[in-house]
């Protein structure tokens, strides 16, 4: 019988015991944001001498699955989510037939706004966000995406024409989950116009805002609200950072597609030896980071300062950084060749790294470029890596996204009918949280995601996950241009033409079809790590991405062929979620990256 060797393909590190108790216990206790990589990449450096992981070990080859694998996941759903009612948007009365008195809702235009509004030329709509003044976490625009759960949002349709001083919007807009006048309460209001080309979330630069007012709302009577918008978001002021160069340059690719304008927006970030003319090393390796959504700024920051604390040490590697821009019109992009963002993949590969490599001292080799994500950050590090094997050498994902439609958060695309329940007609959990070793709290449902994103943007620029990935993935409709959802925003039922464009970017359904394509290049240049308690149940895609890889590695051996066995690997951390893994990966990351350049002959 042939030996099958074993590969660094993890079926599970053992739970995080030890290794929570201490690295992640400093987090917890500090009251920081554990999401916040300004915070978490610096601490991951100070944390490295501690040792707490050790070298990568290579752990028994596990059985391979001969289906997709379906990790069991509870959700254990908290008395306050019991109480929650289900109500669509897009409807003049609250549910269950209840009629109440229509509340007066007005919206005031500065001078300075209204000759603005009436000269512009792209669709704008005016939202107003509303946020339960109990929850003192965000603003309302804010609130009403990232808060859970969600909280309401009504939306109007604006045209140049309908600007004048005062807009009516107590009626002819939609709402979620309900109108004004449903409400019972003491609430912040807060109008704002959105209208960018280039951005799509609610606190864009560019986006016309007012104040926030408070409100007490009384379903029984009809009350009256009144806001203003008088000022527009601006970008911030951006000095010099040391060792940074930010970088906007035109895209000549995405304009031609586009019909308009678009610049490519990076930040290189330099080690300290690159200005050094005595350093032994004059031309750089170079990691391209691709950040989640909104984290541009903030990993830019955060590389920066990982750069002085442990560039050069065994921490972490001692390479120049370039920090991608992922956002586009329809939120993050991920460097896919697509209909509605451009091909934002060939005019990275073709564009923007020539002009970097030719502007400064970094190696044009593959093995000399890495890709390093998370999140959307991290499916993105992983399509490039298989899309350009001769053009990056490594992918290094931590949580990264949708890496297999057949579970897209619990969902079964191919197979299921709804994305909004499952076959036994539960509402599918688009979040869980961590609630004990067994249970998980659901703060947010799908289709209360997908319903609140149809009201934000009818178009699908609401910059939420579901419409970045139809965006990402689909097609665009005829006549308007914008992106076909993958499934009917009032029902849950999915669309089976928008399936059929979505499954080319499916990549464990690549890896199953194409052996000695995308399965080849993954198993030798993807590292891959997420836990067993992620929020958005990635690690059932992964775990059936693991399962592919390994089918075919032991079909190799079988049948006397070829198929790497590494360097590249897959790990599930037991008992960690999405927080833990995110500071764990620039543990891990770290020495990976590191090793990899030090075989490469590109680091001392």
């Amino acid at each position: 019988m042939a030996t099958i060797p074993k590969p660094f393909w993890h079926a599970g590190a053992p739970s995080f015991g030890c290794n929570k108790s201490a690295a992640l216990h400093v987090l917890q206790s500090s009251g920081r944001n554990l999401y916040d990589p300004a915070f978490t990449m610096p601490l991951a450096a100070v944390l490295l001498p501690i040792a707490l992981l050790g070298p990568p070990r290579a752990l028994p080859l596990p059985q391979p699955a001969a289906t997709p694998i379906s990790l069991p996941v509870q959700h254990s759903i908290g008395p306050s989510q019991r109480e929650r009612r289900d109500k669509m948007p897009m409807y003049a009365a609250a549910a269950d037939g209840g009629v109440f008195p229509s509340d007066d809702v007005h919206v005031a235009l500065a001078p300075s706004v209204q000759e603005m509004l009436k000269e512009w030329a792209l669709p704008m709509r005016l939202i107003i966000c509303v946020r339960a003044a109990s929850n003192a976490q965000a603003q309302p625009p804010a609130a009403t995406v990232f808060d859970t759960p969600l909280q309401p949002i009504g939306s109007f349709a604006l045209q140049p024409s309908d600007v004048k001083a005062t807009i009516d919007c107590s009626r002819d807009g939609m709402w979620w989950p309900c109108p004004p006048e449903a409400l019972d309460g003491v609430f912040d209001m807060q109008a704002v116009v959105v209208g960018g080309a280039d951005e799509c979330s609610l606190d864009a630069v560019g986006n016309w805002i007012g104040a926030s007012v408070q409100f007490a709302l009384d379903s029984r009577v009809s009350d009256r609200v009144r806001l203003t918008i008088d000022g527009r978001i601006l970008a911030s002021a951006r000095g010099p950072t040391r060792g940074v160069e930010w970088i906007e340059r035109p895209s000549p690719l995405r304009s031609s597609a586009l019909g308009r304008d678009v610049m490519q927006r990076a930040a290189v970030v330099f080690p300290a030896d690159y200005s050094n003319v005595y350093a032994r090393r004059r031309v750089w390796p170079t990691v391209y980071v691709i950040p989640p959504q909104g984290e541009f700024a903030t990993q830019v920051e955060a590389i920066a300062e990982m750069l002085r604390v442990a560039g050069g040490s065994e921490a972490w590697p001692n390479a120049v950084h370039v920090v991608l821009d992922p956002s586009g019109p329809f939120g993050h992009h991920a460097f896919v060749d697509s209909m509605a963002n451009g091909p934002c993949a060939s005019a990275l590969v073709q564009e923007l790294i020539p002009a970097l490599e030719q502007r400064f001292r970094l190696i044009s080799k593959p093995s000399a470029r890495l890709l390093l994500g998370h999140g959307a950050g991290g499916w993105a590090a992983l399509w490039l890596a298989t899309e350009y094997p001769q053009v990056f050498g490594a992918a290094f994902a931590s949580c990264p996204d949708a890496v297999d439609f057949s579970s897209m958060v619990g969902v079964d695309i191919y197979r299921d009918e709804s994305l909004f329940l499952s076959p036994n007609g539960e509402a599918r959990a688009a979040l869980r949280l961590p609630f004990g070793p067994k249970h998980d709290l659901v703060p947010l449902r799908i289709a209360e995601e997908v319903q609140a994103a149809a009201v934000v943007s009818p178009a699908g620029r609401s910059g939420t996950i579901w419409d970045e990935w139809a965006a990402r993935f689909g097609s665009t409709s005829a006549g308007s241009g914008m992106p076909r959802r993958l499934c009917d925003p009032r029902t849950g039922a999915i669309d089976p033409v928008a399936v059929e464009s979505w499954s080319a970017f499916d990549l464990v359904r690549r890896a199953r079809q194409d052996r000695d394509g995308s399965a080849r290049t993954l198993a030798a240049v993807a590292r891959i790590l997420v836990g067993d308690r992620d929020q958005r149940m990635r690690e059932v895609g992964v775990a059936n991405l693991q399962g592919v890889l390994v089918g075919h590695m032991q079909t190799a051996v079988i049948e006397g062929e070829d198929f790497p066995v590494g360097p590249g690997w897959i790990e599930i951390i037991g008992g960690a979620d999405e927080a833990d893994v995110r500071l764990l990966a620039q543990l891990r990351f770290g020495w990976e990256m590191r090793d990899h350049l030090v075989q490469c002959g590109h680091q001392e």
